[in-house]
């Protein structure tokens, strides 16, 4: 289901956009579609995991100029913890990822890490996750937005 919504989103978001407009256009896409809020859960819940098993492997990465992508976690969920489990088993990371058909990419110019698609370079603000969490379980689409979001 999640890999579904994230096709839904994946080619209709804006690029090269501040984030307030990238803001904007991404409630007015949520808006015009029709998503749960245990569907939006799943994809803020994996975008974090996702972070964290940036965070915890990150050391993996022979220098600092690479970055790696794992949208394919979204397709199989087991492949983090074949991942993790071929890094332990003495596998270096570039080598296990390509193994499971992660590609490595140049890091963003802030150095951070990039993910494609849905999220893009930015993150969802905790204001969003907070919002989700307290929501009811009904459709959010007509009600989501971004309104108030800063410019940081």
């Amino acid at each position: 289901m999640v890999g579904l919504l994230k096709r839904r989103f994946s080619l209709q978001l804006p690029l090269n956009q501040s984030r307030q407009e990238f803001a904007l256009a991404y409630a007015e896409l949520l808006s015009n579609q029709s998503v749960t809020k245990t569907e939006l859960e799943l994809v803020i819940s994996g975008l974090i995991y996702r972070d964290k098993l940036v965070a915890d492997i990150r050391n993996e990465i022979p220098t600092s100029s690479l970055g790696y992508r794992l949208d394919a976690i979204f397709d199989s969920p087991r492949r983090v913890e074949l991942l993790l489990a071929a890094i332990e088993s003495g596998k270096v990371f570039p080598v296990a990822s390509d193994d499971l058909g992660m590609e490595i990419v140049p890091a963003s110019d802030s150095g951070e890490f990039w993910v494609p698609d849905i999220e893009l370079q930015y993150r969802f603000s905790h204001e969003v996750v907070a919002w989700v969490e307290s929501a009811q379980e009904e459709e959010v689409s007509g009600v989501f937005s971004l309104e108030g979001i800063d410019e940081n």
